[in-house]
């Protein structure tokens, strides 16, 4: 007995087949089926995510050699604004093919007052241990960038809605998970979050999901911070 599900890529180009040899030649039902089709879906997800990681490896790579120091911020060695905007640029072109869509994250450190340009050393040594913390909760192609002051910004290609949170949830836990030392003593690092989603077909311009993941971390810190909306 033999049953086969089409394999397709993002751009719903046929990639290949799953395909299932069963030597009882029993009869397969709907269940059967259901469940071949869910494998196949994981199966495509798995293959377009092994893409989108070179994609996003070549693309950096072609950022990397035009630009470099021009796109990095000087303290944390992140992406700066100009360069993330230009990426979230590409991948929400890109975006529009998908059927997940793209998360973005603003964080603020609430150590250092929002608005104002880190000038000691020990603020920027905070926001230097906070890049390196939340560095370690993201994804290999996700992109990570220092948007100004004490503001961070993240973007979660092929993320689904339900999963932004779950991305910030684990950044919270990341930053706070030991305290930072100062010539003070320990004090505890933590995050404000605002999140967004940009579902597929959305066509929105970066910019568009800038504002909307701002507003939202305005209310995480109307909320007293350590918090996401």
């Amino acid at each position: 007995y033999l049953t086969a599900i089409r394999l397709a890529s993002s751009d719903r180009e046929l990639v290949g087949a799953l395909v299932l040899f069963d030597e009882t030649a029993k009869p397969r039902g709907k269940h059967d089926h259901d469940r071949m089709r869910d494998y196949g879906s994981w199966v495509e997800t798995e293959l377009r995510v092994q893409h989108l990681y070179r994609g996003q490896e070549r693309l950096l790579e072609e950022l990397y050699m035009a630009r470099h120091q021009a796109l990095k911020d000087q303290l944390t060695r992140l992406w700066n604004r100009h360069a993330m905007v230009e990426l979230m640029s590409r991948e929400l072109q890109r975006a529009e093919r998908q059927v997940i869509g793209t998360g973005l994250l603003i964080a603020s450190l609430d150590q250092i007052d929002a608005g104002a340009e880190p000038e000691t050393a020990q603020a920027d040594a905070m926001l230097k241990a906070t890049a390196d913390r939340m560095t370690t909760a993201v994804r290999p192609y996700d992109a990570l960038g220092k948007f100004g002051g004490n503001e961070f910004l993240v973007m979660l290609p092929s993320c689904p809605a339900g999963a932004v949170n779950d991305v910030a949830d684990r950044m919270l836990l990341s930053v706070s998970v030991e305290p930072f030392d100062t010539s003070e003593g320990p004090i505890q690092l933590s995050l404000s979050i605002g999140t967004a989603h940009a579902g597929p077909n959305a066509r929105l311009d970066p910019e568009d999901l800038i504002r909307a993941a701002d507003s939202a971390l305005s209310r995480a810190r109307g909320a007293g911070g350590n918090a996401v909306e």
